[in-house]
């Protein structure tokens, strides 16, 4: 194997910014929909993450562990109520990251919380305007290249 390629990659990655990397492409969802729309959606487009979003900017996220936590929950009143939103369940201030951020500051956040994704937001006088999403995997491909 050729190492002298090995350093330059990955000093390559370290000057790298998230919006080099990101996914200017995302599926997301509104706060309105119910969940059983948001794990159809998961699902069928096999994402571990919905951005919520309202007019385009961030209002949330919701993760295939929430569905999980949501469906394991006992209900109170010995049934469980269909119907439920999303907003009832996803994550309302997430952290985020702007396309600026470098990768090792996102993949350290990601680290330190457990957490598979980060929303990338340009910040506006109106909110979080979203415009992309950097994921786990995203990161590794940027420190670890295949050709």
């Amino acid at each position: 194997m050729d190492t002298s390629l090995a350093p330059s990659s990955r000093q390559a990655s370290r000057a790298a910014t998230i919006g080099d990397v990101m996914h200017r492409d995302y599926v997301a969802i509104s706060q309105e929909e119910p969940l059983e729309e948001a794990c159809v959606i998961m699902r069928l487009a096999r994402l571990r993450h919905l951005l919520v979003e309202q007019n385009g900017f961030l209002v949330g996220i919701l993760s295939y562990r929430d569905l999980q936590d949501t469906a394991l929950q006992r209900p109170t009143d010995g049934e469980r109520k269909p119907g439920t939103k999303v907003e009832g369940v996803m994550v309302h201030v997430p952290y985020v990251v702007t396309p600026e951020s470098s990768l090792e500051r996102a993949a350290w956040r990601m680290g330190q919380l457990h957490i598979g994704c980060l929303p990338v937001v340009k910040p506006t006088p109106d909110g979080q305007l979203l415009v992309g999403v950097v994921t786990e995997s995203d990161l590794l491909r940027a420190a670890y290249p295949i050709n």
